[in-house]
């Protein structure tokens, strides 16, 4: 590791701070929303089933804005295009809201507005990337990223507790109505950002700029092997986690309370890495991030074997630092690796090509293990993660890449 710094240095500038302030509420929001919108329509008498189509739907259309996203950002500007997703998210996210509170609204009503907050994800999460090289430093760019993972791991651990607690005792709708204010609360911070400029003023037509894109994703092997392996890896290994865990933990483990804990686990290993990587990058972070990633191998077994919870959450804790330490160092190495002019569509197809499987594997997971049994296809997983983070490292393009940005990036 390399490049220590003062782990609260980039609190010092107004831009990061006024961004982070405004990005880390909404995260906090993000991480309530799940779970109020999931009690909100069942509540109101509907079935999983049903559920399940609001749920896909925010799915769908955060999959279907990320392209357009890419697009839109590098052309008008990262900003104006988050300012517009967080304005979406806050409307949409306010009338669910609204539908729950009043009572007995239409599925297809619920299903409409939140597909239109999935939108706004979509586009906003290129926009993301590139914004965050634009408000900072390229040395300072990583510890950014693991500040932002940081909230980001915050939130999804806090914000299920306190959205629980909310609807224990008030009303989904209510909860649903602070995640939208909290959208607000970003849209203020961004209009609050001072920025030399903004899109790059382009003429030609959206296609040539989705094949400018698509050029520039697929001439840097690093990045899209990377994709696919993460693709792949969303399907064979946190999808069995995310679907057979709960069930597995409500035969063996004991229930919910135990299950929590796991993912509690999990979430606390995010929050430890996010501290422990300000102020460090690594000059060969491709390693780093696959090497740490073979960690989800762990809970996969723990809950093959039938382990205790507390042995399953230590796995999981150790998946938790392989994930927040891939995301803020594969983040870092985006940014500081791909020109800033095209870096928004780069990292859309980034985006697309690495959860374009998950869904797939969600709808799977289930039929398979009633096939093959639930350990084989844990231990399909686990095998799976540890065989592909041995072929990654056995990749030249991989074991060989430095951090080592070219002149001349910032204009591509």
């Amino acid at each position: 590791m390399a490049s220590r710094t003062s782990k609260l240095a980039l609190f010092k500038q107004p831009n990061f701070r006024r961004f982070f302030a405004g990005y880390a509420t909404s995260l906090f929001g993000t991480g309530m929303a799940p779970v109020a919108v999931s009690f909100a329509v069942l509540e109101d008498g509907r079935s999983a089933s049903e559920l399940g189509f609001v749920l896909t739907a925010v799915i769908a259309t955060t999959i279907a804005g990320l392209l357009v996203g890419g697009v839109l950002a590098d052309r008008f500007g990262r900003r104006r295009l988050m300012l517009g997703s967080d304005v979406l998210r806050c409307v949409a996210q306010g009338a669910f809201a609204a539908l729950v509170i009043v009572g007995h609204a239409p599925l297809w009503s619920l299903i409409g507005v939140i597909a239109v907050s999935g939108l706004g994800s979509g586009l906003f999460s290129p926009a993301l990337t590139a914004l965050t090289r634009e408000i900072v430093s390229e040395e300072e760019v990583h510890d950014a990223n693991a500040l932002i993972g940081l909230a980001r791991n915050i939130g999804s651990v806090g914000g299920p507790a306190v959205a629980g607690a909310l609807v224990a005792v008030t009303n989904a709708g209510v909860v649903v109505a602070i995640d939208a204010v909290t959208y607000a609360v970003s849209v203020v911070s961004l209009a609050m950002l001072e920025l030399d400029h903004g899109g790059d003023g382009r003429v030609g037509s959206m296609l040539d700029d989705l094949r400018e894109g698509w050029d520039a994703w697929r001439s840097r092997a690093w990045i899209w092997i990377t994709d696919i392996k993460f693709a792949l890896s969303n399907a064979i290994v946190l999808s069995p986690w995310f679907v057979l865990g709960p069930a597995i933990a409500k035969r063996h483990l004991g229930g919910a309370t135990p299950w929590g804990l796991v993912l509690t686990a999990q979430g606390a290993g995010a929050i430890v890495a996010g501290l422990a990587l300000v102020g460090r990058r690594s000059s060969r972070p491709l390693v780093l991030a696959t090497v740490l990633q073979a960690a989800w191998a762990l809970p996969l077994i723990g809950l093959a074997l039938l382990l205790p919870a507390w042995a399953i959450a230590v796995g999981a804790f150790a998946a938790g630092i392989g994930s927040a330490t891939f995301t803020a160092t594969w983040t870092t190495t985006l940014q500081r690796n791909v020109p800033q002019a095209v870096l928004a569509r780069v990292s859309s197809y980034d985006s697309l090509t690495a959860f374009a499987l998950g869904p797939i594997g969600l709808a799977l997971a289930g039929p398979i293990a009633a096939s093959v049994g639930d350990a084989t296809l844990l231990w399909i997983g686990a095998g799976w993660q540890l065989l592909s983070t041995l072929v990654m490292l056995a990749l030249p393009q991989i074991r060989r890449f430095r951090d080592a940005p070219r002149p001349g990036l910032e204009t591509g």
